[in-house]
């Protein structure tokens, strides 16, 4: 469980390589933030990996749950 913990903070740490070219800087309210995130297809990328991945992992907890309940009545 550490390991994958471990990983998963990794991978959320940023790195300006990783960053899309652009400032952040400039928005004079959050319409500007939101317009600058929903507009940029690399934040909406990551938005929807975002959905995806938390979709799946309840996908996978509820199956595992759901399991887990059969067997103990089993």
């Amino acid at each position: 469980m550490k390991q994958i913990l471990t990983a998963a903070l990794a991978t959320t740490i940023s790195a300006p390589a990783f960053a899309h070219p652009g400032s952040h800087d400039g928005f004079s309210g959050w319409e500007a933030a939101a317009g600058h995130l929903l507009g940029t297809p690399f934040h909406m990328a990551l938005l929807l990996g975002v959905v995806a991945a938390a979709g799946a992992a309840l996908v996978l907890y509820k199956r595992s749950t759901g399991r887990k309940a059969i067997r103990r009545r089993g």
